[in-house]
């Protein structure tokens, strides 16, 4: 180990820059198109708030959020355990196989109920009942969910291939926006397009995957479908929890304050999208890559994790600083409307992506190293912080108070998640 240690620090910056340039590749692809797609839904906000209003805007945000946790639901663990077992895999096509076609037909069965849960929810409480019509059509969400296969192209390294698809999802999903949705009764209609554009192009997706990789169709395994849903049910917790911990506000503050305030802040959730994007792009790109280094030992990974990190930090950096020196004019034009209020809300709202950014290698390091239940306890310690203090801080502050409690506790997940780290350091350094 000390080897890797002291010819890569001998190293000038250019080679070690070099010596990432896999993860580079990766990041650019996905990066680009995925910009491509952010700017595409920006695109729309304006579009949508003036055909349906900021109140419908508000109430498809609140409506979204549960849809969201369906789609969370449906993603199970795959997005980390499907990428973690395509790289140790390899070029078996066989175990390739049969890890695609157990996963999509788990992801199949987990839709299915989650769909007939919401449906009675829906039923049963009043609330949600209100909204019974838009929730019935946003459905095609969690269909277009199901043929997401975005950890396959990620676990074979393959991230243009899933930014193409991206890019046509967004593209058929805004073609489908100007054509449907021409007046305010059409709010219904806004998220079932989404999801019917993610549908019918990932099930084109497929077909070229099981052609393009000589994949080779497998009958639904039972067994083989309640081992995902065992192991990966750890996962599910954490990849729930971290969705709770990031829409629980926009619940709590739809329920209290409404449509319109709800409408304010998913215009501010929706300006810092493309910077989520980025985190969400270079988490993506690098972990495959993260758990290969696993078999080289800790310091390799630790060396890799330096050096990805020297080609990154830059870029979401840059893109808060832009975002809140020319906040006035950008949030007028999204929104149609802006006060003081409303800017300290989304300057103050720009650290929590600052803050999120510090926790990927911790987490990171975790996930490869099998640590699910450190990770996962970390999560549900922060979602416990969260269902208090968002309740608290935005009945007594409006928008100020709930972005206050998502900074705590965006802070409380990063500290807990080096602790973690710190605290099973020695196996880790030990392992390889």
């Amino acid at each position: 180990m000390k080897e890797i240690r002291d010819s890569s620090s001998d190293q000038p910056l250019l080679a070690r820059l070099w010596s990432a340039r896999l993860t580079f590749f990766n990041f650019f692809s996905l990066g680009l198109l995925k910009a491509t797609d952010a700017l595409i839904l920006l695109f729309l906000i304006p579009i949508i708030i003036d055909r349906v209003g900021i109140a419908h805007f508000g109430l498809i945000a609140f409506v979204g959020v549960w849809l969201n946790y369906g789609r969370a639901i449906v993603d199970y663990g795959f997005n980390i355990s499907g990428v973690r077992q395509i790289a140790l895999i390899g070029e078996d096509k066989q175990a390739l196989s049969r890890l695609f076609f157990q996963v999509l037909y788990s992801k199949t069965v987990i839709a299915t109920l989650f769909i007939l849960s919401l449906l009675v929810l829906v039923q049963v409480i009043p609330f949600l009942g209100e909204k019974k019509v838009v929730f019935q059509w946003g459905l095609w969400m969690i269909a277009g969910q199901v043929f997401f296969t975005d950890w396959f192209f990620i676990g074979l390294q393959k991230s243009y291939l899933l930014a193409l698809a991206n890019l046509l999802i967004k593209t058929l999903y805004a073609i489908l926006i100007f054509w449907g949705v021409q007046g305010e009764a059409d709010y219904i209609y806004v998220l079932a397009y989404q999801g019917i554009a993610a549908t019918f192009v990932g099930i084109f997706v497929i077909i070229y995957i099981v052609f393009r990789f000589k994949l080779s169709i497998q009958a639904p395994n039972w067994s083989a479908i309640l081992g995902y849903l065992k192991t990966d049910f750890q996962l599910l917790g954490s990849n729930l929890a971290a969705e709770f911990n990031s829409s629980y506000s926009l619940l709590i503050l739809n329920i209290v304050w409404g449509d319109v305030l709800t409408g304010y802040f998913n215009v501010m959730y929706r300006l810092l999208q493309p910077i989520r994007f980025l985190l969400v792009i270079f988490s993506q790109t690098i972990f495959p890559i993260v758990c290969e280094k696993t078999k080289e030992g800790w310091e390799a990974l630790q060396i890799y994790l330096r050096n990805a990190y020297l080609l990154f930090l830059g870029a979401p950096i840059l893109a808060v600083i832009l975002l809140a020196l020319c906040a006035e004019p950008i949030f007028l034009y999204f929104a149609g409307d802006v006060n003081e209020e409303l800017l300290y809300s989304l300057r103050l709202y720009l650290i929590v992506p600052l803050v999120t950014l510090l926790n990927i290698p911790a987490y990171q390091i975790l996930l490869a190293y099998d640590l699910k239940t450190a990770y996962v306890m970390v999560l549900l310690s922060g979602l416990a912080v969260n269902l208090i203090l968002a309740y608290v801080l935005t009945i007594e502050y409006q928008l100020n108070g709930l972005i206050t409690a998502l900074l705590v506790v965006e802070s409380w997940v990063t500290i807990g998640l080096y602790l973690m780290l710190n605290k099973h350091r020695n196996l880790i350094s030990q392992h390889g």
